[in-house]
């Protein structure tokens, strides 16, 4: 479990990466994967272990709902609009 600190940091880190992936959505690039590119965000910028980044990432959603649905909803158009355009991965 970590500290509050520790989730507040890497919340405003998710947000912020949300908002940047969803104004240019080429930051993804062709047949990535928008969680993927958050996890690793994470990861550099926090010095964390791909596991460690997993577990953070997977709190700082679960205790704050509107994070999540902006997660889920820059996922969705990432990976829709791949879809759309015959080049869907699926992680």
């Amino acid at each position: 479990m970590y500290n509050r600190d520790k989730i507040e940091n890497a919340s405003r880190l998710i947000d912020s990466e949300i908002t940047r992936v969803l104004s240019n959505t080429s930051l993804i690039g062709y047949g990535g994967c928008a969680a993927c590119h958050v996890l690793f965000k994470l990861i550099k910028t926090l010095s964390l272990s791909e596991s460690d980044a997993g577990d953070l990432l997977s709190q700082a959603l679960f205790e704050d709902p509107q994070l999540n649905d902006r997660f889920m909803e820059m996922v969705e158009k990432i990976h829709i609009r791949d879809w759309r355009y015959g080049s869907a991965v699926f992680h």
